[in-house]
């Protein structure tokens, strides 16, 4: 198996962080499910994990404060995985708005749009 390079993992990293953005509520129901529950939880486990990151980190792709917030978002994650959520309280719940807010400042330090 090949091990990706670090510009590709911050490729996957960046898709990550847009797919948990304050911009999903304006998804439908199903493509906030999708995009939460299929393609960040992956992001989430893989790209956002501490050896990704301190890759990234060491590569130069994301700063400390992007580290730090990042290693946030992982664990807000994990901790709103133990239980069942429906899309409408994704779309509401402030644990949700506060795990948002903090990929909105992840995709605004990257430059992306």
């Amino acid at each position: 198996m090949t091990e990706i390079s670090t510009a590709e993992l911050y490729d996957l990293y960046l898709d990550a962080v847009g797919r948990c953005t304050s911009q999903l509520r304006n998804l439908t129901d199903e493509e906030i499910g999708y995009n939460l529950f299929e393609e960040f939880d992956i992001g989430a486990h893989s790209f956002m994990h501490d050896d990704s990151l301190t890759k990234l980190r060491h590569g130069g792709f994301i700063d400390d404060e992007m580290l730090a917030i990042s290693r946030e978002v992982r664990k807000r994650w994990l901790a709103l995985q133990k239980r069942s959520w429906s899309i409408a309280e994704v779309k509401t719940w402030k644990e949700w708005q506060e795990l948002f807010e903090l990929c909105d400042r992840l995709k605004l330090k990257s430059g992306q749009p």
